[in-house]
């Protein structure tokens, strides 16, 4: 797993406690329309590997326009890194696991890296279950399925998925809410990562 990847699961991992953390244990990632909060764990864990490096930088929510040569496209990245203004990735964030959101995503990805406007793009999905009756392995399990089908016949790029560890919350935290009433919950988190072969 590259450093990159790494940090992408890191941020992933400390926005979801921290949104538990704020909302006392009632609220996860998956629960809110709190994508951006997500975003923002893993711009901060990405930034810090790369701050003082060269002319390297990040950007949120930059348009495509931008990005693309003669475009005006206004739809926008989640996350862009730069290295001296030019993009060298960019990261789409889901907050849940849905085939057809991140088949969109995924597909606008690829477009980016074949047409060579940027050498790589990672999606970055949460994933969350409740109950402990390996939900979330199944849901794990479902994700990459429904990846391998969409990578068949790409044949000029290559396509890694990586998980990360499951995260277990112990049940004595010092909170009240929804995900200590109901054991079990764990979370992880998927990365898809797009570059040329």
């Amino acid at each position: 797993m590259s450093e990159l990847i790494r940090r992408i699961h890191e941020g992933i991992h400390n926005a979801n406690l921290d949104y538990e953390t704020w909302s006392r244990g009632e609220c996860w990632l998956n629960d809110s329309a709190c994508e951006g909060l997500m975003v923002a764990g893993i711009a901060r864990a990405v930034a810090e590997q790369r701050n003082g490096v060269g002319k390297k930088s990040l950007r949120l929510e930059m348009a495509f326009g931008e990005i693309l040569a003669n475009s005006h496209d206004s739809r926008r990245v989640d996350i862009a890194l730069l290295d001296d203004g030019n993009p060298e990735c960019v990261i789409e964030a889901k907050r849940y696991w849905e085939r057809a959101a991140c088949e969109n995503d995924l597909n606008r990805l690829r477009r980016l890296v074949k047409n060579g406007d940027v050498p790589r793009g990672v999606l970055a999905v949460f994933i969350a279950h409740g109950g402990g009756d390996g939900g979330l392995d199944a849901k794990v399990r479902l994700a990459k399925n429904d990846i391998e089908e969409w990578r068949q016949g790409l044949n000029a790029l290559t396509v890694s998925v990586s998980c990360d560890q499951p995260w277990d919350y112990p049940m004595d935290r010092r909170f009240s809410g929804n995900y200590l009433r109901w054991p079990g919950w764990r979370g992880t988190s998927i990365c898809v990562d797009i570059t040329m072969a």
